[in-house]
């Protein structure tokens, strides 16, 4: 017997020969069909060619924030500021990975509108542009003056409080 505690023996088993009669059959898979180019496809998103550590971790809070959004509520509460917080990272460099992300597989979190439903908001927007600034700096100069800004009311109608009654 050896004393050495160092030398230790592992159990031996025999090898069996893929000829051999107790060769057993492989076991199906259980992955579904595509689960394996849907997983390399997410490997290949979470580790981009020369990635940073640090890109990684947030495409990995990134993925976690659409698939499983409880494992990462026990850190912080669901905003993005506030896991942007916890990571110590700024909200913009979270947010343009959650939203590379959602644009590469087409996730889309509880509330979040469309592609097409952003497309017609944004065109809203662009197209009342000029309104909305004109308000803003209308109501920026009434504030600065102290004058209470007015409000617009129905184009065309006139107030009641100048007498012109509807």
């Amino acid at each position: 017997m050896n004393n050495d505690p160092h030398q230790t023996s592992e159990p031996s088993v025999p090898f069996v020969y893929p000829d051999d009669e107790g060769e057993q059959p492989p076991a199906e898979s259980s992955v579904p069909p595509g689960a394996e180019t849907v997983l390399r496809e997410l490997i290949d998103w979470l580790f981009p060619p020369k990635a940073k550590p640090s890109a990684v971790l947030l495409r990995a809070y990134a993925l976690a924030w659409y698939i499983q959004p409880e494992s990462i509520k026990q850190h912080t509460s669901r905003s993005q500021r506030a896991l942007a917080d916890y990571l110590n990272v700024s909200k913009a460099s979270l947010s343009w990975h959650i939203t590379a992300l959602r644009k590469r597989f087409g996730f889309a979190a509880s509330g979040a509108r469309s592609e097409a439903t952003r497309a017609k908001y944004a065109e809203a927007a662009r197209q009342n542009a000029p309104k909305l600034t004109a308000a803003r700096r209308k109501s920026a100069k009434a504030r600065a003056t102290g004058a209470a800004p007015q409000s617009g009311g129905a184009p065309g109608k006139k107030s009641l409080e100048t007498g012109g009654g509807v």
